[in-house]
Order: structure tokens, then C-alpha cells, then sequence
């Protein structure tokens, strides 16, 4: 195939893959061995490059080797080396370490894909449209569970399991779409929400740009997340500052402000015996708690993780091999305290338990190096091309991700990689079309 002509299955299975991206919650096969749309898209992408290769059609790089690439293959080869030296519980290990090598091959796969597309603002168009689609379903299941009184599958009504804590009686139904829980989608609908804003900024003011900023804000409410809201506000402290469009941020403020105010009398219209009124207040309450329920779960995984550390300070303890199962009093038995075994409560404390002080500072390089190669390209683009709103975006996307890291584990799930691929092909490609004006 000719480099410079687009494959239409290959076409097809990049923007299934990007789609599967926000369905995490999704998993064909058993609970312990199954495996996400994400994947198994992944692997079929990957057959078809590989025969392409075979039958010389397409000529594939093995590896990349940008800073990112290899911080994310030294990632894997971390929790790889830990776990076999020093785990303590290895086939719980090495299935941990076989889910970080699916998501190497989803992002190396999509790196590969990405040299073949032609119009690379399209395949970003094509996230952003599958995002919104995801904050829309999301909203209309929230709808659903609130006149039903009922779980489905768009939301949910737990929050992080604690020992010794019990449920709430009256919860609201936090938005997860189909992702695997709310604060997975709350981090994939924000990263990509930046992309919007930055776009809304820089390139195109319309009212249907605005309409999709704030169904992904309302979504992104609703889901409860204290770490993406903190991340979205770090967030777009940088798209103010490195856009210098201070006056269209605050009017499209003002467009969200008016909307939750909105929001806000309907709910004091609603009567105090109200069930929804109830739950909003108690919900709301509970986001700067961290003495009970979601909060005190965090806190205790942060102390276990800390605890683990000092046994094995350098290279760790192993992946999920963390001591997480607790008896809980109300249920009388021993319970998963995270929701899986040796799950921690963010990617921060899980690499430093699993990996040690040298796994750590991977992951650190592994932020690091994808913001400081988003900000070099953006000093270099033109300030009237639609690439730079779309690089200023990826870096709000991408402290997004790194925040929301403190308090949630967004490297266990495909999106991070589909993102980093997309971003880092498009990093190239400017910087490919930035060289050539030089020399022009």
C-alpha cells in the first residue's frame, strides 16, 4: 500500500478503536481473564499491520523512540522486573504486567496506524465526536436512574468500598457511561473537554462548540470526581495563561455559570422529602470528606501504599501486590477494600508501592516528557493554524490525566495510550510540517 493513500479497514478499525477507548466498562469473557473492546481491536489492528508488513504493503517501524515511547516501554519493563524479583504473590503480578503489555501494544499499534492517516484533524474530530457521544448516553442513563430509582448501565450508585464504613442509604447515580466507573469517565470526558475548550479558543467560537463544552461540563459534574475537577481546574489555569484569551473564557464561564445556577433552583424548588434532593446534598457533601466512604478509602490506600514502599524502597513490591483484602464488619467476611486485589487509589502511589523510587520517577518522566514535548510544538506553530488550539488542548488533556493521577488510576484502562498515540502522531506531524517551512 502506498504510504500516502489512506486503507479504508484501516481507516475503519483506527476510529473503532478511539470509540472502544470509552468503553472500558465493557469486557468480553470471564471477570478475571476478560478482555476489553479496546483490546481485542488492538490486536486486530495490529494482525492487519503486521500482514501488511509481511506482504510488503506497509513498511512499520518495531519501536518508537521519542522520550514518551520509551518511558511507556520502560513502564511495563518495571513492573515486569519487580514482579518477577520481588513479588510476593506472582501469578496475581504477572496478570498486571500482561494488562500493562496490551496497553503498550494499543499504543504502538496506534502509532503505527496514525503514519498512515492523511488528515490527522480528523482522527482528532473523530475523539472528540465519540466523547461527546459517550457524555450524551452518560446523561440520558443519569435521567433514567433518577426517575427509576434504579441502577443501570450508564451509572452507579457505589462508591469505593471501605472496611468498617457503610454505604449511604440514599446515593445519587454518578455518571459512568460505559466506562468501568465514574472516575474513569469523568477523567476521559475532561481530557478531551480540553481539546474543546482549547479549539473554542483558539479556532472556531460557534454555538454548537458551546453546546459541547457544556454537556461535557454538566457530565463531568455529575460524575462526582473531586480529582478531575481539581485536574480541569489546573487545567484551564494553563489554557488561560498560554492562550491569552482571558475575555472568551470567562464569557463561555458565564454560558456554564447561568446553566448550573439553573440546576441549582431547581433543586431548592424540589421539596426537602424529595429522594433526589436527599442524595444531591448528601452526595455533595461527601466530596471534601475524606474521613468516610470514597475519601477514607483513598487515604487508607495511600498509607498501604506507603507502607509497602518502605519494604522495598527501590524496585518495589510487585505489581498489585499490595495487601488490600480487610474483614468488614457489616458484612460480616473479608472483602476486596479497592474493589480488586492489590488495587491501590491512584497511579501516583501504585507505581511507587509496585515499582519503588525507580518506577516512580518513570512515570514522572513518562508526564513530564509528554508535556514538555506538547509545549515545545506549540511555541513553534503558527498562531492562526487550527494545530496549535488543538496541541494547547492535548496539554490540558494531559494535566488532566497527570492530576487526576494523584487520586484515581487512569493507566489501568486503554484511553491514556489511544490519547498519548494520537498526540504524540500529531506532535510529529507538525513538527515534520514546522521543519519543512524552515527549509522552504
Amino acid at each position: 500500500m502506498n504510504e500516502t493513500k489512506e486503507d479504508l479497514i484501516l481507516k475503519g478499525l483506527l476510529g473503532i478503536l478511539i470509540l472502544s477507548s470509552f468503553t472500558s466498562g465493557i469486557k468480553l469473557g470471564s471477570e478475571s481473564y476478560g478482555l476489553s473492546l479496546s483490546q481485542i481491536f488492538a490486536f486486530l489492528l495490529f494482525a492487519w499491520l503486521f500482514i501488511g508488513s509481511a506482504t510488503n504493503r506497509l513498511q512499520i517501524p518495531v519501536f518508537f523512540t521519542d522520550y514518551t515511547s520509551l518511558f511507556i516501554y520502560l513502564y511495563f519493563l518495571t513492573n515486569l522486573v519487580s514482579s518477577i524479583l520481588i513479588s510476593p504473590n506472582k501469578p496475581q503480578s504477572l496478570k498486571g504486567c500482561l494488562s500493562i503489555f496490551t496497553y503498550v501494544v494499543i499504543y504502538t499499534t496506534m502509532r503505527w496506524v496514525m503514519k498512515f492517516m492523511i488528515d490527522y484533524v480528523s482522527v482528532i474530530n473523530r475523539l472528540m465526536k465519540f466523547n461527546a457521544i459517550s457524555a450524551f448516553f452518560g446523561l440520558g442513563c443519569m435521567v433514567v436512574a433518577f426517575l427509576t430509582g434504579s441502577e443501570n448501565i450508564g451509572t452507579s450508585y457505589g462508591q469505593l468500598g471501605t472496611a468498617g464504613i457503610q454505604a449511604l442509604q440514599s446515593p445519587v447515580p454518578s455518571i459512568k457511561s460505559l466506562a468501568i466507573e465514574p472516575n474513569m469517565f469523568a477523567i476521559t470526558t475532561a481530557t478531551v473537554l480540553c481539546i474543546n475548550l482549547s479549539v473554542y479558543l483558539l479556532w472556531r467560537k460557534s454555538t454548537a462548540q458551546i453546546s459541547t463544552i457544556l454537556l461535557l461540563s454538566i457530565a463531568i459534574l455529575f460524575a462526582y470526581t473531586r480529582s478531575v475537577y481539581i485536574g480541569v481546574a489546573a487545567a484551564v489555569l494553563f489554557l488561560i495563561v498560554l492562550s491569552k484569551r482571558i475575555k472568551l473564557l470567562i464569557s463561555l464561564t458565564n454560558y456554564f455559570v447561568a446553566l448550573l445556577l439553573i440546576c441549582v433552583a431547581l433543586i431548592v424548588i424540589l421539596p426537602d422529602t424529595s429522594g433526589i434532593k436527599i442524595a444531591l446534598k448528601g452526595r455533595v457533601s461527601t466530596l471534601t470528606d475524606f474521613t468516610s466512604g470514597s475519601g477514607l478509602g483513598r487515604v487508607q490506600g495511600y498509607r498501604i501504599g506507603m507502607n509497602g514502599l518502605s519494604e522495598s524502597p527501590l524496585i518495589g513490591n510487585g505489581t498489585f501486590s499490595a495487601k488490600t483484602r480487610i474483614f468488614n464488619i457489616y458484612a460480616n467476611e473479608y472483602q476486596e477494600q479497592f474493589g480488586g486485589p492489590g488495587w491501590l487509589t491512584g497511579t501516583w502511589i501504585q507505581s511507587l508501592h509496585d515499582t519503588g523510587i525507580i518506577g516512580f520517577m518513570i512515570v514522572l518522566g513518562l508526564f513530564g516528557s509528554i508535556l514538555l514535548a506538547n509545549f515545545r510544538i506549540f511555541k513553534q506553530i503558527s498562531n492562526t493554524a487550527i494545530e496549535k488550539s488543538m496541541i494547547l488542548g492535548f496539554i490540558g488533556g494531559n494535566i488532566v490525566i497527570i492530576v487526576s493521577s494523584l487520586l484515581s488510576s487512569p493507566l489501568w484502562i486503554s484511553f491514556p495510550y489511544i490519547f498519548w498515540a494520537i498526540n504524540m502522531a500529531f506532535i510529529a506531524k507538525c513538527k515534520r510540517e514546522t521543519d519543512d517551512k524552515a527549509t522552504n
